[in-house]
């Protein structure tokens, strides 16, 4: 068996997007999961171990591209890391969706966050 597994954040992204109902950003998420990846993974060369904008397969196979609300990635970074870390890797993307979870559907916590941030906003009249 091999020792290591090369896996994209559209995978990490749509494990927790099917399971948690998370308020976080595709982006931010994936930020999240790659500094955790590159602190708790050691030996990653981030010039061979990481290949950047990989297209999403789901993009022509999976009818549904959107789960809570929210599309899923088109692109995404992949890595080669040691399996051994997949457990430790996918109680962390648990945590994340529980963390970051909203009772709201999705599309009612845009719409009110929006509302927040426009807020603060002058409105001009022309």
């Amino acid at each position: 068996m091999q020792k290591t597994i090369t896996m994209g954040n559209d995978e990490f992204i749509l494990y927790i997007r099917k399971n948690y109902n998370c308020s976080l950003t595709n982006d931010r998420l994936g930020r999240m999961i790659w500094k955790w990846m590159l602190e708790n993974s050691k030996g990653i060369n981030k010039k061979n171990d990481i290949v950047h904008n990989v297209p999403c397969l789901w993009q022509r196979t999976i009818r549904a591209k959107k789960t809570y609300g929210i599309r899923l990635p088109r692109t995404a970074s992949q890595i080669t890391f040691n399996r051994n870390l997949l457990p430790k890797l996918y109680d962390y993307l648990d945590l994340l969706g529980k963390s970051y979870t909203s009772d709201e559907p999705w599309d009612e916590w845009k719409k009110r966050d929006d509302e927040d941030e426009n807020a603060g906003m002058l409105e001009l009249n022309f």
